[in-house]
């Protein structure tokens, strides 16, 4: 299980070594918070100012639902 906190640092680590194309696989993640949401969002951004994007891939029903529910959907590429 990974933590909002360690997310968010392993991913700004991605993008500091030039990976700005970044894919999530959400297939077993079966909890996410508001926390966890604004890492998301955090990355986002930092991966658009190098012309990058958060691709979140198979997200359960529920959490699709939660990504529409706060209109995340709309900033975030899910496939």
């Amino acid at each position: 299980m990974l933590n909002s906190r360690r997310l968010r640092e392993e991913l700004l680590d991605f993008i500091d070594h030039g990976q700005y194309f970044i894919h999530i696989d959400m297939t077993e993640v079966d909890f996410i918070d508001g926390i966890a949401l604004g890492a998301l969002v955090s990355i986002l951004r930092r991966t658009k100012e190098y012309g990058g994007n958060v691709f979140i891939i198979k997200p359960r029903s529920f959490i699709r639902e939660i990504f529409n529910l706060t209109r995340l959907n709309e900033v975030f590429e899910i496939r």
